[in-house]
């Protein structure tokens, strides 16, 4: 009886707490050592002469051969997993000193190495004049190389946005600047050779073959374009928000999201999702409600459920043996966003008809079914991760430890064949938005991966100086007010330092002469207020008894006035 109850307590909690994602079987000190190790083995294996990663190393029975085989658009890959290790943990002042190596000198060796390979896109279109956008480049000659790129440079960027020293942004800002012109010219140039309509291929693949499309490279760069969107709150301490490229990117987002209402059936699953995601937030941010119902019920119900439905297939192809053993990083970078944008908005899709939501633990959830398979596929996913991570003291076969760290798409058990780096920058990619899920405060869409900054209250002051010239307009605002102050305090300075005194020093001078004047004229016409000259003489000459000064001069004023009245005096220059 006692095993009865217990039976029926233990089902009982499973369903009371079936809702919740269950994440025990994994920690943020293990998911924290995996990212860390992969880290490693990208830098410290960086080419110093170029800075290149390793890209693949092959693995024999009694040694390790460097292939010379390279890639764009995965050397690109592997500046973007850099760029967002380093937005996530660059105050982690811990974690970044037990790294054993200098993570910005790795990233600015990679943009140097990227910014060589860059290529000046030479395609004319009609409309690259009026988008100002005609001196873009592309890495290597690639849309999704450059494209990666960028994403990689908005994680720099918005890990330094309210830094000035030693901020890579800025420093880069040249070439990144011309790799987002570069997608945009792409894209024009595309939309223009299909006389702008709405045909499949979104953007031009290469300069080699600019007439051809990629649908890897397409959903690339609508990661890219969504992303500076999303981030855009940061992004104007580089690039203001009077600068006519923000509309530019705008437009084409837009054009980009009707594309993908069209044309979304492709293998690379992962970008789109992504790029799904990132408009997610940015359209649930911009829309200044509380909630947009039609946003989070399209976008996360629609598009990305059936997003899934077809990704789920193409995953599970060669049968369940074969599934068991991929590593399928790439695709839980695109799961975890998917997860996040559910978890929010199943409240908000439990509505019937947009009436009042229901309770969020409703067993009749419409999205639990779909959440509960997509965090197992993360966890059996994770369990290939962990051992497909090499470290010579680890494994059986003949491995070195300079490459520790570094993850392979086969498994330890089987005889691995070899090491890139395009499978290591996906896991730990994975691996740091999967710590981010679960050990962050995901209340609502801002929560994952990165902070709102409008939710933090007024930005500091941006960074406008040191930028070498990249803001024209605002330059020649600056130095049009500033003549016209320098000319207002030169007028003010002439006016009272020297106009003013000299035209005060003219009317003085005048009223002083004129007074002057007035004094001698008085003196010859009044004979009755001075005595002449020998009265005076008299007066000198004689002197008066002791008693009798006063009296005479009683008597001579009193004579004076009773015999000859004063005269009065005439008017001056009358």
């Amino acid at each position: 009886m006692l095993l009865y109850y217990q039976i029926i307590a233990i089902i009982v909690a499973s369903i009371t707490t079936s809702h919740k994602l269950d994440s025990s079987w994994t920690s943020a000190a293990h998911l924290q050592y995996h990212i860390d190790e992969g880290l490693r083995f990208m830098c410290l294996n960086q080419y110093s002469s170029n800075g290149q990663f390793l890209y693949q190393a092959n693995l024999h029975s009694h040694h390790i051969s460097i292939s010379d085989k390279n890639n764009a658009p995965r050397q690109a890959g592997a500046l973007y997993s850099v760029g967002l290790y380093f937005r996530l943990y660059h105050d982690e002042t811990d974690i970044i000193n037990e790294l054993g190596f200098d993570l910005l000198s790795c990233l600015d060796k990679s943009i140097r190495y990227l910014t060589s390979i860059s290529v000046p896109i030479t395609l004319e279109t009609d409309k690259d004049t009026d988008k100002g956008t005609n001196d873009g480049k592309l890495i290597d000659g690639n849309l999704g190389a450059t494209s990666l790129g960028v994403l990689g440079m908005i994680e720099i960027c918005v890990a330094q946005f309210n830094k000035i020293d030693d901020n890579l942004c800025i420093i880069h800002w040249d070439i990144f600047k011309t790799w987002i012109d570069g997608i945009i010219q792409m894209r024009d140039y595309k939309f223009t050779k299909d006389d702008e309509l709405l045909v499949q291929g979104l953007a031009s693949k290469s300069l080699e073959k600019p007439n051809d499309f990629s649908e890897y490279y397409d959903a690339e760069s609508y990661v890219a374009l969504a992303r500076l969107l999303k981030f855009k709150n940061y992004m104007v301490s580089y690039l203001p928000k009077q600068n006519p490229i923000w509309n530019t990117i705008n437009d084409i987002i837009i054009g980009i999201d009707e594309y993908y209402l069209t044309y979304n059936h492709f293998v690379d699953h992962h970008w789109l999702e992504q790029a799904w995601f990132d408009r997610w937030v940015t359209l649930n941010r911009d829309d200044n409600t509380q909630t947009n119902t039609f946003m989070d019920h399209y976008i996360v119900s629609v598009l990305m459920k059936n997003k899934w439905d077809e990704q789920s297939i193409y995953l599970r192809e060669g049968g369940a043996k074969e599934f068991e053993k991929k590593l399928q990083c790439y695709a839980i970078e695109g799961i975890l966003d998917m997860l996040h944008a559910a978890e929010i908005t199943s409240p908000c899709l439990n509505e019937s008809k947009y009436g009042e939501p229901q309770d969020e633990n409703d067993p009749h959830d419409e999205l639990h079914f779909w959440k509960t398979i997509l965090w197992k596929f993360v966890q059996a996913k994770y369990h290939n991760i962990k051992h497909n991570q090499f470290f010579k003291k680890k494994v059986d076969f003949y491995y070195e430890s300079k490459y520790d760290g570094a993850f392979s798409p086969s498994y330890p058990t089987d005889p691995p064949h070899h090491i890139r780096v395009d499978d290591t920058q996906h896991c730990i990619s994975a691996l740091m938005k999967l710590q981010s899920f679960i050990y962050s405060n995901r209340s609502n869409e801002y929560d994952y991966m990165f902070d709102e900054i409008e939710r933090k209250g007024p930005l500091d002051t941006l960074i406008v100086n040191n930028n070498r010239g990249h803001y024209t307009y605002d330059v020649m605002v600056s130095a049009i007010s500033m003549m016209v102050v320098i000319l207002l305090v030169n007028g003010v300075f002439f006016y009272w330092c020297w106009y003013y005194p000299r035209e005060q020093k003219k009317h003085n001078d005048i009223y002083y002469m004129g007074s002057a004047n007035d004094t001698m004229e008085s003196s010859d016409i009044s004979p009755g207020i001075f005595a002449d000259e020998d009265e005076l003489d008299e007066s000198e000459d004689t002197e008066n008894e002791p008693g009798e000064e006063q009296e005479d001069e009683y008597l001579d004023d009193k004579e004076f006035t009773e015999t000859e009245p004063e005269p009065e005096p005439e008017t001056p220059f009358a």
